[in-house]
């Protein structure tokens, strides 16, 4: 996870084309472990957690946003781990842009938004963040599909891109990240098409929704294989 941030990074300065502060570092706190090295001179703490801490301070709208990543598995997309600079500030006692206008200083260390770091280009440009758990009882976010597979379950998020192909006589539905880097997706088989009164493709594109039915896999991507309109509920029926 630690390499798709960098990667993400990366891709957020080369897009972008323009030039942003970076600072990266661990998190130290009393009672971290220590590595244990024979005839070792000085004692080596073990961060549990890592940060990084990303500013644009040239750009039109300046804007900033930090990554607090465990020092172990983190299995959710990069944005999953975005907080605000502030949060970082307080953990570890840093002021990183003390030496910038406090107005500016101020709101850019409040602010916490992905969707602003990317560009035109970035293949990964339209993704979104999964919706975080808890989700309502028997829901689950995109990330978690993968621990049902072979059941029943509800699985919710945003269609960020849709892809039909005449090959498979299919649509398929790309949620909360964009093909082929998709954790998840729903497929709409072209003779269930008469059983929608909406067209899927069109309809559903930004849409937050929760769709039922059997999790398998293919290529190593959980999906769901929906016959009809009522196995797809959009998120805000779900919310009220």
């Amino acid at each position: 996870a630690w390499a798709e941030l960098e990667d993400w990074v990366r891709r957020t300065v080369r897009y972008g084309g323009g030039r942003v502060y970076i600072v990266t570092g661990p998190v130290l706190e009393d009672g971290l472990p220590v590595l244990e090295t024979p005839k070792a001179t000085h004692q080596v703490r073990i961060p549990t957690r890592f940060f990084k801490v990303l500013a644009d301070l040239d750009g039109p709208e300046p804007k900033g946003i930090a990554f607090l990543m465990e020092n172990g598995l983190n299995d959710h997309p990069v944005i999953s781990y975005a907080v605000p600079i502030d949060s970082v500030e307080r953990l570890t006692g840093i002021d990183f842009f003390a030496a910038v206008d406090d107005a500016v200083e101020d709101r850019i260390e409040a602010q916490r938004d992905p969707k602003v770091w990317y560009h035109e280009g970035d293949p990964f440009f339209g993704e979104m963040e999964p919706i975080p758990p808890p989700l309502p009882r028997g829901m689950f976010n995109t990330v978690q599909a993968k621990h049902h597979i072979g059941n029943v379950a509800t699985i919710c998020g945003t269609v960020v891109s849709t892809r039909r192909t005449a090959k498979a006589n299919a649509l398929y539905l790309n949620m909360d990240r964009m093909h082929p880097h998709q954790d998840f997706y729903v497929t709409v088989w072209d003779h269930n098409g008469p059983n929608f009164s909406y067209d899927p493709e069109t309809y559903l594109q930004d849409r937050k929704v929760c769709v039922t039915g059997k999790i398998t896999v293919y290529d190593g991507i959980p999906r769901i294989s929906v016959n009809n309109e009522s196995e797809i509920m959009l998120w805000e029926e779900v919310e009220h």
